[in-house]
């Protein structure tokens, strides 16, 4: 019909017009959602029906994470968008394309958005702009973009607390990504906290009436997913006296013989205390030792150890008999003191009184029986001799326990062999005669 002519017949005139709007362009699909994660690429489409020369398809950035205006970036199979004018080092490829595809009556405008990033997540608008049209007929369809966005912990408390034995301490870890992440703390050499139980989730963990065994490192870990996960370190410091423990509280090596004795000792305090060795004389009193040709003092590093604890080394070289005493390892901040105790002895005598204590069993093992003598069968002599033989059983037997009192004395105390090992060589050699009898 042309310009300016009157349709009089209303029935011809609704045919032409539904015609006329089948051959419209529209946007015949819902544009799928996407998700992806960061540095990936993403594509939306959206696909038109009846696109003429007098129309153009647009995509426009309309909503961001972060708000802001709405951003043209592209007409039909063109990039618009002025910032689209960098590549990226690796590829060469620019951020933003569009991709077309025919297929009969439909076109199909996929925007690609490469090397995503947090700000590239909303939603983004196909218009088809039709000449002589108002805007807001025109077709319009939205596609959401979704960028998932690994786990970023950000500090916001110390990495490093020290406090006094008894203090309340809050620790508080923000973290951001995309989906929000999940918070959990827990102690990096996996003993159980404090309030119990092996893990808290949440930002927040409360440490009240803090103690010696509290202290260490605490980690808090973001997850949502995505990886990688995300982990922040907390270093909880506690003031205390110092502590002391022997690696071996006693410590065996035969004298003469050009040999040395390694005595350890590890000292736990805050500040880091000053460690001296000391070793007991005879008279009972505890003399500083020195590092010379006779001792070598060192101190060593083990990953297995605290921050706050130390491993100290005492050689004592060429041990001689006079070197059999107890040593102390003694440490000391402005806390208080704290020491340990290792006995050096003679790994010879140790030899004998394990022989000792085995035979020493003998005689345990040995029963004694009643005997019955018919008349006149046995002489007198014959039964008190007899009878001498199992009272001295009985004796020794008696007299096993003592010994292994000792035996225990000995082990732990290395002063008694001077005194007691020629006593107690003879009472061995007198406990096998009898025993062979």
């Amino acid at each position: 019909m042309r310009k300016g002519m009157v349709c009089n017949i209303p029935y011809t005139c609704s045919i032409n017009k539904q015609s006329i709007e089948a051959q419209r362009p529209d946007i015949v699909d819902e544009i799928l959602p996407e998700v992806k994660q960061k540095n990936q690429i993403g594509y939306l489409n959206c696909t038109v029906v009846n696109k003429g020369s007098e129309s153009v398809v647009q995509w426009t950035k309309v909503q961001t994470v972060n708000g802001g205006n709405q951003i043209l970036l592209s007409e039909d199979d063109m990039i618009v968008y002025q910032g689209n004018t960098g590549t990226n080092e690796d590829s060469g490829l620019r951020k933003y394309e569009i991709q077309s595809r025919l297929n009969g009556r439909r076109i199909t405008y996929m925007l690609v958005i490469r090397y995503l990033a947090e700000e590239d997540a909303g939603d983004y608008l196909c218009t088809i702009k039709i000449q002589g049209v108002e805007w807001p007929e025109w077709p319009t369809k939205i596609g959401k973009l979704t960028v998932h966005i690994a786990p970023q912990i950000q500090p916001s408390i110390n990495s490093i607390y020290e406090l006094d034995i008894g203090s309340d301490l809050q620790l508080t870890c923000e973290s951001h990504g995309n989906p929000y992440p999940n918070i959990t703390w827990k102690r990096e050499d996996g003993q159980e906290l404090p309030m119990g139980g092996f893990q808290s989730r949440g930002a927040q963990l409360n440490l009240t009436d803090i103690q010696k065994k509290d202290r260490g490192n605490y980690i808090c870990v973001a997850d949502n997913n995505v990886k990688p996960p995300d982990n922040f370190k907390v270093e909880v410091i506690v003031f205390f006296p110092p502590a002391c423990r022997a690696v071996q509280n006693t410590v065996g090596q035969a004298q003469n013989r050009r040999f040395n004795a390694k005595l350890e000792c590890i000292v736990a305090g805050y500040p880091q205390p000053s460690m001296r060795w000391l070793k007991q004389t005879e008279n009972g009193k505890k003399i500083e030792i020195q590092g010379d040709d006779k001792y070598d003092i060192t101190k060593q590093f083990s990953s297995q150890l605290q921050n706050d604890e130390f491993w100290y080394t005492l050689l004592v070289k060429n041990v001689q008999a006079k070197d059999y005493t107890k040593y102390f390892c003694e440490g000391t901040n402005k806390y208080g003191s704290g020491d340990a105790t290792i006995a050096l002895f003679d790994a010879m005598q140790l030899i004998f009184l394990e022989t000792l204590e085995n035979t020493s069993q003998i005689l345990y093992t040995t029963s004694v029986q009643p005997v019955t003598y018919p008349t006149g069968s046995r002489s007198t002599v014959t039964k008190r001799r007899k009878t001498v033989k199992d009272e001295e059983i009985l004796t020794l037997r008696a007299e096993r326990e003592k010994y292994l009192e000792e035996l225990k004395k000995l082990k732990e105390e290395s002063d008694y062999y001077k005194v007691k090992t020629m006593y107690l060589k003879m009472k061995m050699s007198q406990m096998k005669k009898v025993a062979e009898q």
